[in-house]
């Protein structure tokens, strides 16, 4: 089941990324990205650092490393997001056809859902074990 305060980190990512789409300027780099490509990286590096921090914390219990540690990887998720909204806003004033990929509305919307939930599914970890140490929660509020 997904908790209320994970269903808000979607609506919060989901709207950064359409808002930086509507309020982007053209960058020469820009003609190069897909959206395809950039929701399949940011995914990627989202799914490797959820490894890091899996590894780093025992679910609902205690942390294996130290919470600065813990902090520095969840900063890197925040990274990885702003990355990807400075992405889209490079290629948010191209024709569609240029940026799809090849493809269609709802397929690169199910990309960019697999990026949403892989950032959620990514916070659940350091959430389990938030409320015994508070630096994490302030690193998480700092996603969301």
């Amino acid at each position: 089941m997904v908790s209320s305060s994970t269903k808000i980190q979607f609506v919060v990512v989901l709207a950064a990324l359409s808002s930086a789409v509507a309020a982007s300027d053209l960058d020469t780099r820009a003609s190069t990205l897909t959206l395809p490509g950039i929701f399949k990286n940011a995914t990627a590096q989202v799914t490797s650092l959820r490894q890091q921090l899996q590894r780093a914390i025992d679910f609902n219990s205690t942390l294996k490393a130290e919470p600065a540690y813990v902090q520095s990887v969840l900063s890197q998720v925040d990274a990885v997001i702003g990355n990807t909204a400075a992405q889209i806003n490079q290629i948010g004033k191209l024709p569609f056809d240029q940026v799809s990929g090849g493809l269609t509305e709802s397929e690169i919307q199910y990309g960019s859902t697999e990026f949403l939930t892989a950032v959620a599914v990514t916070l659940i970890a350091p959430q389990s074990v938030a409320d015994k140490y508070p630096e994490i929660q302030k690193s998480i509020d700092a996603i969301q």
